[in-house]
């Protein structure tokens, strides 16, 4: 299905990630060759990253961890900083929807002052 669907699609935006998203909970090694993919040739990543930033990809995400980082440096030697980036963002997001990393960006409790 993904090979039907290869690019997202204007008039279907969400059945492409859903596509990605069922077969990134059964562990299907075809969303990691998408996304790789994808990470070579879209040239507006922002607009999926929502797709593979998610508890369905999570597993996956990690289980590849090795291969997506020498993508990650391919892709920054090659000069393609936007898409070495955002392979980087992925594989930590994988790593906090696993919990095995902080989020960043979440607001942690306030220090209390010692009087």
């Amino acid at each position: 299905m993904l090979e039907k669907y290869p690019v997202p699609v204007s008039t279907h935006v969400n059945l492409r990630t859903h596509i990605i998203y069922l077969l990134g909970h059964y562990g299907h090694k075809a969303v990691i060759d998408r996304f790789m993919e994808d990470a070579r040739i879209l040239k507006d990543l922002s607009s999926i990253e929502n797709v593979y930033n998610t508890e369905y990809t999570a597993n996956l995400i990690e289980e590849h961890r090795e291969e997506l980082y020498k993508l990650e440096e391919e892709l920054a030697i090659e000069g393609k900083e936007n898409a070495s980036q955002f392979v980087s963002n992925i594989r930590t997001d994988a790593l906090i929807n696993l919990g095995l990393h902080e989020n960043p960006y979440t607001k942690g409790e306030k220090e209390v002052d010692f009087k």
